[in-house]
């Protein structure tokens, strides 16, 4: 087996006495940790975000300790996922693993195929009662030559066989060309990365758009159940990540 020297110094910061130790005391430790983590310490400090600033939503409507404002100024943002990694180096832009990986199943992988459709629409402006609708589609985003960018006017089907349970269905407005939802009880998302398939389960979670002509941007938010979270990121990426 090849071995780094990224590893060996990780493996003689976890094990200073690792020469001396079986695998089962090292590597094999370290992967039962990852995959069934305990409270008991790590070994090394962790290092929470301490900043004010996130992007988020308000998601309980108060504003409390631990909260962040959000960079247009508005107070009361729930991200404690990013409070959490917020300094890990894989999950930062743009050259952490997660962030380049994430980024690239987006775009290649069939399976990661989440269409929104907002109807009931009479003005992208100003408009007080509209529909979002949630589907699994099944075709590749159509990009401009260099595959980099999605171009605006493609087609999707709409996988109502294998994605039936995925459909759903949100109510909103629109205000100053922003559609806000309400939020539903539960969104089931389908994710792949690395060809593992798994799935994002999102409590409460509702949209923030901003509407244009062509295209829609913003924000997805709820609450992330936290072992189905960690766990579709242990499957995707397994501990040689996640470490």
């Amino acid at each position: 087996m090849h071995k780094s020297p990224k590893n060996l110094r990780v493996r003689g910061l976890l094990y200073p006495d690792h020469e001396s130790m079986t695998v089962e005391e090292t590597q094999l430790k370290q992967e039962i940790q990852t995959w069934h983590p305990d409270t008991e310490p790590d070994g090394f400090d962790f290092y929470e975000v301490e900043g004010d600033l996130s992007w988020g939503l308000n998601l309980d409507g108060e504003e409390g300790e631990g909260d962040f404002t959000h960079p247009d100024g508005t107070p009361g943002i729930d991200n404690q996922v990013y409070q959490s990694v917020g300094c890990v180096l894989g999950f930062r832009g743009p050259d952490g693993v997660e962030y380049i990986f994430q980024e690239k199943a987006i775009f290649d992988k069939v399976y990661n195929r989440l269409m929104i459709e907002t109807t009931d629409v009479d003005n992208l402006q100003n408009d007080a009662s509209v529909t979002v609708n949630l589907y699994r589609r099944m075709d590749r985003r159509l990009t401009n030559a260099t595959g980099s960018q999605v171009v605006a006017g493609g087609t999707q089907r709409i996988d109502r066989r294998w994605g039936q349970s995925l459909i759903r269905q949100m109510q909103g407005s629109i205000v100053d060309s922003v559609v806000t939802t309400e939020p539903i009880s539960e969104l089931t998302i389908p994710w792949q990365n690395l060809d593992v398939p798994s799935i994002h389960s999102i409590r409460d979670a509702r949209f923030q758009l901003s509407l244009t002509e062509e295209n829609a941007s913003g924000i997805l938010g709820g609450f992330a159940d936290v072992d189905t979270w960690y766990y579709q990121l242990i499957r995707n990426d397994s501990a040689h990540h996640l470490s």
